[in-house]
């Protein structure tokens, strides 16, 4: 996890970051189209939840600081952690 943070907490991680984003569609619906064209997309933005679920980054404030053209913020902020019950 960290190994990710650190990579993508850089300017030039962040900018790759966003790049895939907006190219894989992360932040927008597909428009109908044909099967295979869909699981393509949809294989793009997998890849990318992956990234994000893995830095432990909340969706909604990407979406957030995506729109507002700050990623870093995102990137930056870690969700609490609740302990273990056990």
């Amino acid at each position: 996890r960290d190994l990710y943070r650190r990579v993508f907490a850089t300017p030039d991680g962040q900018a790759v970051l966003a790049d895939m984003m907006m190219t894989a569609g992360f932040l927008s619906v597909t428009p109908p189209v044909d099967a295979q064209t869909m699981a393509y997309r949809e294989g793009a933005r997998w890849v990318i939840a992956e990234i994000l679920q893995t830095m432990d980054v909340e969706r909604a404030g990407l979406a957030r600081a995506v729109m507002m053209d700050d990623v870093s913020e995102a990137l930056n902020e870690r969700p609490e952690r609740q302990p273990d019950a056990g």
